[in-house]
Protein backbone atom coordinates (compact mmCIF):
# COMPACT_ATOMS: atom_id res chain seq x y z
CA UNK A 1 0.00 0.00 0.00
CA UNK A 2 1.10 3.25 -0.83
CA UNK A 3 1.64 6.49 1.25
CA UNK A 4 -0.92 8.58 -0.35
CA UNK A 5 -3.59 5.90 0.11
CA UNK A 6 -2.60 4.78 3.48
CA UNK A 7 -3.24 8.86 4.65
CA UNK A 8 -6.16 8.97 2.44
CA UNK A 9 -7.90 6.30 4.56
CA UNK A 10 -7.00 7.51 7.80
CA UNK A 11 -8.02 11.14 6.72
CA UNK A 12 -11.32 9.28 5.74
CA UNK A 13 -11.91 7.90 9.30
CA UNK A 14 -11.21 11.14 10.57
CA UNK A 15 -13.75 12.92 8.50
CA UNK A 16 -16.59 10.65 9.29
CA UNK A 17 -15.65 10.62 12.74
CA UNK A 18 -16.18 14.34 12.81
CA UNK A 19 -19.61 14.22 12.19
CA UNK A 20 -21.17 10.49 12.46
CA UNK A 21 -18.77 8.75 14.77
CA UNK A 22 -20.06 4.93 14.13
CA UNK A 23 -19.59 5.40 10.47
CA UNK A 24 -15.93 6.88 11.07
CA UNK A 25 -15.68 3.65 13.31
CA UNK A 26 -17.00 1.14 11.03
CA UNK A 27 -14.66 2.44 8.41
CA UNK A 28 -11.69 2.21 11.01
CA UNK A 29 -12.61 -1.25 11.27
CA UNK A 30 -13.27 -2.44 7.68
CA UNK A 31 -10.23 -0.36 6.78
CA UNK A 32 -6.86 -2.13 6.39
CA UNK A 33 -4.82 0.48 8.04
CA UNK A 34 -4.04 -0.73 11.62
CA UNK A 35 -5.13 -0.96 14.80
CA UNK A 36 -3.31 2.09 16.46
CA UNK A 37 -3.82 4.46 13.64
CA UNK A 38 -7.51 3.74 13.09
CA UNK A 39 -8.14 3.67 16.71
CA UNK A 40 -6.07 7.20 16.44
CA UNK A 41 -7.82 8.53 13.59
CA UNK A 42 -11.21 7.98 14.87
CA UNK A 43 -10.59 9.20 18.32
CA UNK A 44 -8.45 12.37 16.78
CA UNK A 45 -12.04 13.00 14.76
CA UNK A 46 -14.42 12.16 17.29
CA UNK A 47 -13.26 14.53 19.63
CA UNK A 48 -12.01 17.57 17.00
CA UNK A 49 -16.07 17.31 16.31
CA UNK A 50 -17.27 17.24 19.55
CA UNK A 51 -15.31 20.64 20.35
CA UNK A 52 -16.75 22.01 17.53
CA UNK A 53 -20.58 21.18 17.85
CA UNK A 54 -19.83 22.04 21.99
CA UNK A 55 -18.56 25.11 21.21
CA UNK A 56 -20.56 26.05 17.68
CA UNK A 57 -23.91 23.98 19.12
CA UNK A 58 -26.30 26.66 20.32
CA UNK A 59 -25.49 29.28 18.01
CA UNK A 60 -26.00 26.19 14.93
CA UNK A 61 -29.38 25.81 16.87
CA UNK A 62 -30.62 29.01 16.82
CA UNK A 63 -29.60 29.56 13.26
CA UNK A 64 -31.31 26.69 12.01
CA UNK A 65 -34.41 26.78 13.92
CA UNK A 66 -34.85 30.80 12.57
CA UNK A 67 -34.15 29.91 9.14
CA UNK A 68 -36.32 26.71 9.07
CA UNK A 69 -39.11 27.55 10.86
CA UNK A 70 -39.28 31.04 9.61
CA UNK A 71 -42.64 33.03 10.13
CA UNK A 72 -44.74 29.33 11.16
CA UNK A 73 -44.71 27.56 14.00
CA UNK A 74 -43.11 24.17 15.30
CA UNK A 75 -45.79 22.12 15.47
CA UNK A 76 -44.35 18.41 14.63
CA UNK A 77 -43.99 15.98 17.14
CA UNK A 78 -42.97 12.92 15.49
CA UNK A 79 -41.72 9.50 16.58
CA UNK A 80 -38.11 10.56 16.64
CA UNK A 81 -38.98 13.81 18.78
CA UNK A 82 -40.80 11.55 21.21
CA UNK A 83 -37.39 9.29 21.70
CA UNK A 84 -35.49 12.28 21.75
CA UNK A 85 -37.61 13.75 24.64
CA UNK A 86 -37.70 10.56 26.10
CA UNK A 87 -33.91 10.24 26.29
CA UNK A 88 -33.02 13.67 27.52
CA UNK A 89 -35.83 13.22 30.27
CA UNK A 90 -35.30 9.91 31.61
CA UNK A 91 -31.47 9.47 31.00
CA UNK A 92 -30.38 12.94 31.13
CA UNK A 93 -26.87 13.79 30.54
CA UNK A 94 -25.22 10.14 30.99
CA UNK A 95 -27.80 8.38 28.10
CA UNK A 96 -27.56 11.12 25.58
CA UNK A 97 -23.60 10.34 25.80
CA UNK A 98 -24.05 6.68 25.54
CA UNK A 99 -26.64 6.80 22.93
CA UNK A 100 -24.61 9.74 20.94
CA UNK A 101 -21.62 8.18 19.33
CA UNK A 102 -23.53 5.36 17.48
CA UNK A 103 -27.58 6.43 17.17
CA UNK A 104 -27.77 10.08 17.63
CA UNK A 105 -24.48 11.34 15.40
CA UNK A 106 -22.28 13.98 18.01
CA UNK A 107 -23.73 16.73 16.53
CA UNK A 108 -27.75 15.83 17.95
CA UNK A 109 -26.11 15.03 20.86
CA UNK A 110 -24.15 17.75 21.80
CA UNK A 111 -26.95 19.93 20.76
CA UNK A 112 -29.17 17.84 23.62
CA UNK A 113 -26.57 17.92 25.92
CA UNK A 114 -26.18 21.86 25.99
CA UNK A 115 -30.10 22.08 26.78
CA UNK A 116 -29.22 19.94 30.05
CA UNK A 117 -26.14 21.27 31.10
CA UNK A 118 -23.85 24.30 30.19
CA UNK A 119 -20.80 23.08 31.67
CA UNK A 120 -18.89 22.29 28.38
CA UNK A 121 -16.35 20.49 29.93
CA UNK A 122 -18.28 17.85 31.53
CA UNK A 123 -20.13 17.04 28.33
CA UNK A 124 -16.91 16.73 26.30
CA UNK A 125 -15.52 14.21 29.28
CA UNK A 126 -19.00 12.53 29.20
CA UNK A 127 -19.39 12.36 25.47
CA UNK A 128 -15.60 11.45 24.84
CA UNK A 129 -15.02 8.54 27.36
CA UNK A 130 -18.04 7.54 25.79
CA UNK A 131 -16.15 7.71 22.13
CA UNK A 132 -13.77 5.22 23.56
CA UNK A 133 -15.87 3.01 25.31
CA UNK A 134 -17.29 2.53 22.24
CA UNK A 135 -14.53 2.15 19.91
CA UNK A 136 -12.76 -0.31 22.25
CA UNK A 137 -15.93 -2.43 22.11
CA UNK A 138 -16.38 -2.52 18.20
CA UNK A 139 -12.51 -2.79 18.19
CA UNK A 140 -12.69 -5.81 20.54
CA UNK A 141 -15.59 -7.40 18.83
CA UNK A 142 -13.73 -7.19 15.69
CA UNK A 143 -10.31 -7.89 16.14
CA UNK A 144 -10.28 -10.18 19.17
CA UNK A 145 -13.52 -12.58 18.79
CA UNK A 146 -13.51 -11.83 15.03
CA UNK A 147 -17.05 -10.78 14.45
CA UNK A 148 -17.69 -9.29 11.15
CA UNK A 149 -19.72 -6.34 12.20
CA UNK A 150 -20.47 -5.39 8.60
CA UNK A 151 -22.19 -8.77 8.13
CA UNK A 152 -24.23 -8.89 11.32
CA UNK A 153 -25.68 -5.64 10.53
CA UNK A 154 -26.51 -6.79 6.56
CA UNK A 155 -27.87 -9.77 7.78
CA UNK A 156 -30.12 -8.10 10.49
CA UNK A 157 -31.27 -5.68 7.69
CA UNK A 158 -31.64 -7.81 4.75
Amino acid sequence: MDIVSYWSKLVTIFLFSIVKYGLGLFTAINLDTGILPSILANLAGGAIGLLIFINFGSFVTKKYYAIRYKNKPYHRFNQWNKFLVKVRRNMGLVGISILAPILLTLPVGTMLALQITTNKTKIFIYMFSCCILWSSLFFFLSLYLDINLYEVIMSYFA
